[in-house]
């Protein structure tokens, strides 16, 4: 009996820790000053060969073969860009994209052809927000560029087809409200339940020393180090120091710690976590020119758009565990042809449309993560003036993913996706339609190094 005593001791001071450390609240997280900086280089290729024959039923034994030969390649390059301080809020990207592809097929008819198309294009974008005031007013820039170059060539014809595209837009904009990204937060307190669990920590935290140290967390975090070896041994001697400065471990800890520790740190801090709210008014110029070639004739296609939103967003961390997103918005778009020949724009120069998004999202422990989202809006497009035709449209989409990661070399993760749509709404003199889909993704991922 006297045995069973420190063993529910241990059980109870266990789960009040816990608790304690579950009801900290995220949203209290202030991120400090970051600048983070990342560069990633994706190369694939890949191919089907098929071939197949056909038997005649007849006598003379008749057949015809049919192949069908594909090769895809390429390659693609991202770099983005974070900062964070009290005044300013930056996220930059840039990403570049070349695709290879060569198509070679004989049908049953024994008719050849042969074609290859390329792919590239280049696209950059800077959000740039400006904070003033208690309140968190700002003032926002978010230019955008995008160059594309498509090229096809028939072989059987002698047919070649060249397409070019650019487009740009500058927004400008101001509102009210700041979002966070608060998920180093949720890692430090990820890191002391782990030491309590193996009975390695000597007392517990208050959440102002939690977001102390989660703060070191996060400078850790963004510190720009080549040799990802040596960094990780700077940052666990680093938080093992701070640790032990504080009175949480001993000096002098065993192999069962540093094995939680090292666990933790590196697996730690995958999902993403926000918090806040935010109310913008953004007003966005636009323009886009096509160009296209071919053997016949040419075509261009040169228009303006003018786009103008009013978007409310709430990131809302219920728990450790559990986190629920919110979005609210109007958008307008005006669109108006200055150049059109031999390509379709389409004739609707008015397009808006209101929506709503909602999301909650479960995350049980740092290997899983679940989430349902859900979004329902409706639209308007005319030619004349806005509303003019009365063309209404609803669209409808739920949509529900899981990620497991399995281990440092296999993740699975799947989605289910549920699309309903439906035209004509609101008007019965304009014929109703209607379209439901259901898509799914599963992917099993295995690194082999």
């Amino acid at each position: 009996m006297k045995r069973i005593y420190p063993f529910i001791a241990f059980l109870f001071f266990s789960y009040f820790s816990f608790a304690q450390y579950e009801n900290f609240d995220l949203s209290k997280y202030k991120l400090p000053e970051i600048k983070r900086h990342q560069l990633d280089f994706d190369f694939n290729t890949n191919g089907s060969f098929q071939n197949s024959t056909y038997y005649y039923d007849n006598d003379m034994g008749e057949k015809s073969e049919r192949e069908d030969n594909r090769v895809f390649g390429g390659g693609e390059f991202g770099y983005s860009f974070y900062q964070n301080t009290d005044k300013f809020q930056i996220v930059g990207s840039a990403q570049s994209y070349l695709n290879y592809s060569k198509n070679k097929n004989k049908n049953y008819y024994s008719v050849d052809t042969e074609k290859s198309d390329l792919t590239s294009n280049i696209s950059a974008s800077y959000d740039f927000k400006y904070f003033m005031g208690e309140k968190q007013w700002f003032l926002t820039a978010v230019p955008y560029s995008y160059v594309g170059y498509y090229k096809r060539k028939d072989f059987e014809n002698d047919t070649e087809s060249i397409s070019k595209r650019f487009s740009g837009d500058l927004g400008i904009g101001a509102g009210i409200g700041r979002i966070e990204r608060v998920q180093d937060y949720r890692h430090g307190i990820l890191l002391l339940q782990e030491l309590e669990k193996r009975g390695v920590a000597k007392r517990e935290l208050s959440e102002a020393e939690v977001q102390t140290f989660s703060a070191l967390i996060s400078e850790l975090k963004n510190k720009r180090v080549f040799d990802s070896r040596k960094r990780k041994q700077k940052d666990l001697e680093t938080i093992h120091e701070f640790l032990s400065e504080e009175g949480i471990v001993d000096d002098v800890m065993d192999m069962n710690y540093f094995v939680g520790l090292e666990d933790i740190w590196v697996f730690g801090a995958l999902q993403t976590r926000e918090s806040g709210k935010q109310l913008q008014l953004t007003f966005t110029p636009g323009y886009t020119i096509n160009r296209g070639t071919n053997d016949v004739d040419d075509s261009k296609l040169e228009y303006v758009q003018i786009t103008s939103s009013v978007k409310y967003g709430i990131r809302k961390p219920v728990s450790i565990k559990w986190q629920t997103n919110y979005n609210f918005g109007v958008e307008y778009h005006y669109t108006d042809k200055l150049t059109e020949e031999n390509y379709s724009l389409g004739a609707s120069k008015h397009y808006s449309f209101v929506f709503t998004n909602a999301e909650i999202g479960f995350y049980p422990n740092t290997r899983t993560r679940f989430s349902l989202q859900g979004t329902f809006n409706i639209s308007n497009s005319s030619n004349d003036s806005l509303f003019n035709d009365e063309r209404y449209s609803s669209r409808f989409v739920l949509n529900s993913s899981a990620y497991y990661y399995i281990s440092e070399r296999l993740r699975l993760q799947g989605s289910l996706i549920l699309i309903a749509d439906r035209n004509g709404i609101f008007n019965d003199e304009v014929k109703n339609s209607k379209n439901n889909n259901i898509n799914y993704n599963l992917t099993l991922n295995y690194a082999i190094f």
